[in-house]
């Protein structure tokens, strides 16, 4: 500080009423010091408001200069008006959440009263100091930058101001590019450790709605929503592979990231979605985990930690759910959890922050542990979970969620495990007076659908005329022409068919006695197994085969007639052979729907059940795949490779040896 700057620092400290009324009169050495030490002296409401009125009458609309001509360069900083707006521009930069409590709510009449002006001024300065080619990226661009978003921003943050602002137009378009200037390529960086530009649109945007997205969209990438997608995440990878990790500037990207992608429908989510978001997010929230480790106390970073999780709880469910789920599981996200709920520091957070972390495991992911693709994601993320078998000391509610997804990891990895092992084996045949076993793999196909199996001419023949088969094989071709037909991929939906006849099996005591109390009347060859996967723990009721809605609106399908016509002909199936078959519906989490999947199994489950213990799970699947297939009994060699799997995964998880 030159000696003329600190004798005047020194005289507002001593007499502040005197810089006031100097500055308020245009002295441009005492508003210099006004606007850059004001927040350094007492905070009381008279003064706040003394000293803001001396900004507000400099940032008048009468005194915003003229446009230049058009053959000139940039304005001359002689213009004293100028240079008075810019220093009453960076004094509003110092507004305090202080002063707004304090003078609350006197301060805010007079800031209202002057939004005009101050806007005016902010789109004098973008238009003739910051904006043009004219303008060299040198440091005083930098800083008119800087001082106009500050002083918006520091506005923007009360909840009566900010409503004035957004009605205002052109405020959003002049704020988009703002943001877009934040790190501008060829210009000196900031000196603030705050990202400005993102600062200002977090605190102006607020559940942003679709047109206010379109704004953004327009005015910041051209009307491309991928181009304000790549600027979003690249910041956020930028600051999360920074060598000393900043939790301001990785929490305030986040913030960002959350307000574009509030609207679900929105061309922006879609866009961030498909660059890599979800990935990126996730591994920003492994870096901010490691360092709260070390640094506990730091606030910046917890608050990083609740915006990450929060765009993690908002938008895994996008689409089928299934895909960024997958996605972020494997960029880290058990990782990043454990290393949260393992750090003394989850103590100082909201209870309503604290659940909210706690729902991205133990609502989102667990809902979802029923997907093939889902379950071997956790399986190799458990695997690079640092110090996991110090999960069990957890204790409270963070322990209790954890060991709860922990248990039904251990379930349901167990179950994909075993169908590894015999998903290709035991197909059945299609003749359903046969039903022969495929024990070698060598049934024929139907030549014309390609899909269904006998174990004989014969049997293709009675299939044919005496089966079913005649209208389904064409209901199979029709389906493999119209294209991709339901939410759930191949493989996920094979082990879904495998995942819910083992529930089923391991249900038989509770479904028998449903039987027995709701539909005694009934044999068991007349009801529908239903397994609602959607709560937890799963949801085991019954339904009348007589009554069973064939067009049920939950049911997975794209309003395709030849699914709803091959849906209609598999439960006309079970009806008329209950004796032979059981249908089990699956109701599924499938993004922000329903998704269900009927189940035909070779074998009626509850009549097996009730005769005795179930040796094996009866296998089952649909019609329309190679999927229907007799249960059989694995060789001593599956068994004995099967245990030791599983014994590895438990000693891994932190339990001793089982199988």
């Amino acid at each position: 500080m030159s000696a003329s700057a600190d004798l005047l620092s020194r005289a507002l400290r001593e007499n502040p009423n005197r810089t006031i009324e100097a500055a308020k009169r245009g002295s441009l050495p005492d508003l210099t010091t006004l606007s850059s030490s004001w927040q350094d002296l007492p905070v009381t409401p008279t003064l706040t408001l003394t000293i803001l009125s001396v900004f507000t009458t400099h940032l008048a609309t009468s005194k915003v200069p003229p446009p230049p001509p058009p053959s000139s360069h940039a304005p001359s900083s002689t213009f004293k008006s100028v240079q008075l707006a810019f220093y009453s521009l960076l004094g509003l930069s110092h507004i305090t959440p202080a002063h707004l409590a304090q003078a609350h709510p006197s301060i805010i009449p007079p800031l209202l009263k002057a939004w005009p002006g101050i806007f005016a001024w902010t789109t004098h300065f973008l238009s003739f100091w910051i904006l043009p080619e004219s303008i060299p990226n040198d440091k005083a661009k930098r800083d008119s930058i800087d001082v106009v978003t500050s002083a918006l921003c520091a506005i923007a943050r009360h909840p009566r101001i900010r409503p004035v602002m957004m009605g205002t137009p052109g405020l959003l378009e002049q704020a988009t590019k703002l943001w877009i200037l934040e790190d501008l390529q060829g210009l000196p960086p900031s000196s603030e450790i705050v990202p400005l530009g993102s600062a200002l649109l977090d605190a102006l945007l607020t559940l942003s709605p679709p047109l206010i997205l379109d704004t953004i969209i327009r005015a910041g990438g051209a009307g491309k929503a991928n181009v304000v997608a790549k600027i979003a995440i690249t910041r956020l990878q930028i600051a999360a592979k920074a060598g000393v990790v900043k939790g301001i500037r990785i929490a305030m990207f986040a913030d960002v990231l959350n307000e574009f992608s509030y609207n679900a429908d929105h061309p922006l989510r879609h866009a961030l979605l498909t660059s890599g978001v979800v990935t990126t997010v996730t591994k920003a929230l492994v870096t901010v985990s490691s360092a709260i480790i070390s640094n506990p106390n730091d606030r910046t970073l917890l608050d990083a930690t609740v915006s990450l999780f929060g765009y993690l709880r908002n938008t895994l469910e996008s689409g089928d759910g299934c895909t960024w789920i997958t996605q972020s599981l494997n960029a880290g996200l058990l990782r990043a959890f454990f290393a949260t709920v393992s750090s003394s520091a989850l103590e100082m957070l909201e209870k309503e922050d604290r659940e909210m972390i706690f729902s991205v495991l133990g609502d989102v992911l667990s809902r979802y542990l029923v997907y093939y693709s889902v379950i071997r994601a956790v399986e190799n993320g458990l695997g690079k979970v640092d110090g996991l078998e110090r999960g069990k000391g957890l204790g409270g509610e963070k322990g209790r969620v954890w060991e709860t997804f922990l248990g039904l990891a251990k379930e349901t990895i167990a179950i994909a495990m075993v169908w590894d092992g015999n998903k290709e084996k035991g197909r059945t045949c299609d003749n359903v007076k046969c039903n022969k076993v495929d024990v070698k793999n060598n049934f024929r196909k139907c030549s014309a659908c390609q899909v269904t199996l006998y174990c004989s001419e014969e049997c293709q023949v009675l299939a044919w005329k005496e089966g079913d088969h005649r209208t389904v094989c064409k209901l199979k071709q029709r389906e493999q022409t119209d294209g991709k037909l339901t939410k759930i991929e191949s493989t996920d939906k094979k082990f879904l068919h495998h995942l819910s006849l083992t529930h089923a099996q391991h249900s038989l005591a509770h479904l028998l006695s449903l039987a027995s109390t709701q539909f005694a009347s009934l044999p068991l060859t007349s009801l529908a197994i239903c397994i609602d996967y959607t709560s937890l723990p799963p949801k085991f009721s019954l339904k009348a085969l007589s009554a069973y809605n064939e067009k049920n609106e939950e049911r997975e399908t794209t309003g395709s007639e030849t699914m709803e016509e091959r849906n209609a002909r598999m439960i006309e199936r079970v009806r008329e052979n209950g004796e032979k078959h059981t249908l089990v519906e699956s109701v599924l989490c499938g993004g922000r729907g329903r998704v269900m999947l009927l189940t035909v199994t070779s074998g009626n489950v509850l009549v097996l059940g009730k005769s005795g213990p179930l040796g094996r799970v009866p296998s089952g699947g649909e019609w329309d795949e190679e999927e229907e297939e007799y249960g059989r009994d694995l060789s001593e060699g599956e068994v004995r490779g099967a245990r030791e799997v599983l014994n590895r995964l438990m000693v891994r998880l932190g339990d001793p040896a089982r199988f």
